[in-house]
């Protein structure tokens, strides 16, 4: 009893400082951005009688401290206030984004207010209709293994929210029927926070009548190890949870497995080890939240990997960094020997802003190579 008690203590304890830190950092970030922007305003507006490092610094706790309450607090307002939040930390990112490459071109704020302005309010509202349009990837596999040809939907990064709700959701299965796939996966973060609210809004994907099969994302159990909301998310679906196993669909092996906040600090290779890989006999899936590095399967009979989480770096242009932080990947389709990873942009973000980068469905046609 006393050990579960000192694991229970010691796992809130992790969550709460972590917590912390990350409102400490997104203060941090906001604070310099708004200080930033406030020097701007100041400069457009002389007479305004601006405190510039007090008022930054109190919007940049209240911004943080409302988007992570976002995250813990269950009301229906906290939704709200949150979701409003990580738009506001969105246009702001476009106005300090726009007004640093004013400031190191032109040297000195030469650029009337008005057009600064303006083309924060279309940059920002344009990346926010970004985010709700889904283009059509189509992928080609080939292999020996494949005995009969299957078509697969992958998809990845929904990040449903009280915005992006049931319509969002509907569009996507929609896209989905069109396309009378053998198969679905869903590459982990159906929600942007686990909260039972968004679960009735996953209830449309029993129209698919094909098996849909999804892994969990950081989103999906965010600051947490709750996986409540993404077990309720997959019964009212009819979605297939793959946690860390394997399963044989119509020929094909699709392994499965939590995503890295899940898995804390147990090695990959155990993880496999659970999943019971069959023999290579069989054209092998693994269905992965984050990017793993094809390296990492070398002594495994895994033919392709399917990921989501980097967004292809939201904004066109930082790609690099989702590349730095996802173990070189970012987008697209890498090979390594005689396995193939295929990264997705996704359908959604979690601050919903899209700019140079569009969200997918993606089309895997499996074929015998002759």
């Amino acid at each position: 009893m006393g050990g579960n008690i000192a694991k229970i203590f010691t796992k809130k304890l992790v969550i709460s400082i972590s917590t912390i830190l990350g409102i400490l950092l997104l203060t941090s970030i906001l604070w310099g951005m708004i200080y930033f922007c406030g020097l701007r305003i100041y400069e457009m507006v002389p007479s305004v009688p601006i405190k510039r490092t007090s008022i930054s610094l109190i919007s940049a706790i209240i911004l943080s401290l409302t988007t992570f309450s976002y995250v813990s607090k269950e009301k229906k307002i906290w939704d709200y206030i949150g979701t409003i939040s990580q738009r506001i930390i969105a246009v702001l990112t476009i106005a300090f984004l726009l007004m640093l490459i004013e400031k190191v071109l032109i040297r000195e704020f030469k650029i009337p207010g008005v057009i600064i302005i303006s083309a924060i309010v279309l940059i920002a509202g344009s990346g926010f209709l970004k985010n709700t349009k889904i283009k059509r990837k189509q992928l080609i596999i080939k292999s020996p293994k494949i005995t009969q040809k299957k078509k697969i939907v992958f998809i990845s990064d929904i990040h449903v929210d009280l915005i992006y709700g049931k319509r969002h959701t509907q569009k996507i299965v929609n896209l989905i029927k069109k396309e009378n796939p053998d198969i679905v996966l869903i590459g982990g973060d159906l929600v942007n926070s686990p909260k039972p609210i968004y679960v009735e809004k996953f209830q449309c994907f029993k129209e698919v009548k094909v098996p849909v099969y999804a892994v969990i994302g950081n989103h999906d159990v965010f600051f947490g190890s709750n996986t409540k909301v993404f077990e309720k998310i997959c019964k009212a679906g009819n979605i297939i949870p793959l946690r860390n196993t394997s399963l044989i669909q119509d020929g094909l092996q699709i392994i499965g497995i939590d995503d890295k906040d899940l898995r804390k600090k147990e090695k990959l290779t155990d993880i496999l080890e659970k999943c019971n890989i069959q023999s290579s006999q069989y054209f092998s899936i693994f269905l992965t939240h984050r990017p793993i590095h094809l390296s990492k399967f070398a002594q495994y009979p895994i033919d392709l990997e399917l990921a989501g989480h980097t967004h292809n770096g939201q904004i066109r242009g930082l790609h690099f960094i989702a590349k730095w932080v996802n173990q070189g990947y970012s987008y697209g389709k890498y090979t390594r020997k005689d396995k193939i990873a295929f990264i997705s942009q996704g359908l959604g973000a979690g601050i919903p802003l899209r700019i140079g980068t569009e969200g997918e469905i993606v089309v895997i046609h499996l074929t015998n190579q002759k």
